[in-house]
C-alpha cells in the first residue's frame, strides 16, 4: 500500500526528508523521488540531479520496495553509481537511477545517451531486478546491442527500448524502434517471461 512518486521540481524549498540522498536542488530543475505509507506519511523524499535541467518521467518498484526512476538530464555531474554510461554524451542523456529501500542512497544510477538528445519516458523492472526504459533518441550513435539489432531510421527521432541489467553496469540489449518521421515511445511493460511491451505515437 506504499505510495511512490516521482518528477520534476524547479523548487528550491521541496520538502525533502532527513537522511534522503539528496536534500537540496543541484541547480534549475531536478528530479525527486518520494515514498508515502498508505495513509499518506511521507517517509522519504529527494531531489536527483546536478548542476543542469534533470527530469524525471517514469517510476517502477521492484519487488523488494527499491523504486527504478528515469527520465533526461543535461547535467555533466548528474549523480552516477555504478553506471553503464559515466558521463554525459549529448544535449540530454536518458538516466536510469535506482533507489534503495531508505531513500537515502543509489544502488545504481547511469546516463543511457548518444551525442543528440536523448529521453527516457518509460520504465519497467522484471522478476530479476532487470531495469526496462523506453523514449525517445535522436542520437544515430546511441548506444545499441547487440550491435546488429537494427539502425536509426532518421528523421526528428526514433523510439528507442533498452534492457540494464539488475547492477546496473550491463546493458542486456538496446535497440531504435522507429522510420523515418517522428517516433517516440511512452510506456512500457514486461510480463514474467521478461517480454516488453511498448507503446507511443509515430
Amino acid at each position: 500500500g506504499n505510495i511512490y512518486v516521482a518528477g520534476s521540481s524547479e523548487s528550491a524549498d521541496l520538502p525533502t526528508t532527513a537522511g534522503a540522498y539528496q536534500v537540496q536542488r543541484g541547480n534549475f530543475s531536478d528530479a525527486f523521488v518520494a515514498k508515502f505509507d498508505s495513509a499518506g506519511n511521507r517517509l522519504y523524499a529527494t531531489y536527483l540531479g546536478g548542476q543542469g535541467y534533470d527530469y524525471g518521467q517514469a517510476l517502477a518498484v521492484g519487488t523488494d520496495g527499491t523504486p527504478y526512476v528515469t527520465g533526461f538530464t543535461g547535467s555533466g555531474d548528474f549523480p552516477r553509481v555504478n553506471p553503464y554510461q559515466d558521463s554525459l554524451q549529448g544535449g540530454t542523456d536518458v538516466f536510469v537511477t535506482r533507489l534503495d529501500n531508505s531513500g537515502g542512497s543509489l544502488r545504481y544510477s547511469t546516463y543511457l545517451g548518444g551525442s543528440m538528445d536523448d529521453e527516457g519516458y518509460g520504465i519497467a523492472v522484471d522478476g530479476n531486478g532487470n531495469a526496462y526504459v523506453t523514449g525517445f533518441t535522436a542520437s544515430a550513435d546511441l548506444p545499441i546491442a547487440p550491435a546488429n539489432q537494427t539502425s536509426y531510421a532518421g528523421g526528428i527521432g526514433d523510439a528507442f527500448a533498452a534492457k540494464i541489467g539488475a547492477t546496473g553496469n550491463a546493458l542486456v540489449y538496446s535497440r531504435f524502434l522507429g522510420s523515418a518521421g517522428y517516433d517516440q515511445a511512452n510506456d512500457i511493460a514486461v510480463d514474467m517471461a521478461g517480454h516488453a511491451y511498448i507503446t507511443g505515437f509515430t
